[in-house]
């Protein structure tokens, strides 16, 4: 699989329903949830260096600046 994909998006919904930003949880690497669990999904690791929006391949959270293993 390719590590930048083109990605197409008509319209962002919240949690209230309203058009607007995504809302992703943030974890620490001391809880993160279980990679192996949420395959293809999205958080936020809030003490990575430098913090990390990171995204589970089903086995680990992967930086997607980087592409490293933070957890």
């Amino acid at each position: 699989m390719a590590r930048y994909e083109n990605l197409n998006v008509r319209e962002l919904v919240s949690p209230t329903g309203k058009p607007g930003a995504p809302v992703i949880p943030t974890y620490t690497l001391a809880t993160v949830p279980d990679a192996t669990l949420y395959t293809g999904q999205m958080i936020i690791v809030s003490d990575a260096t430098p913090q990390a929006l990171c995204w589970s391949d089903g086995t680990n959270w992967i930086a997607t600046d980087d592409g490293t293993a933070v957890a």
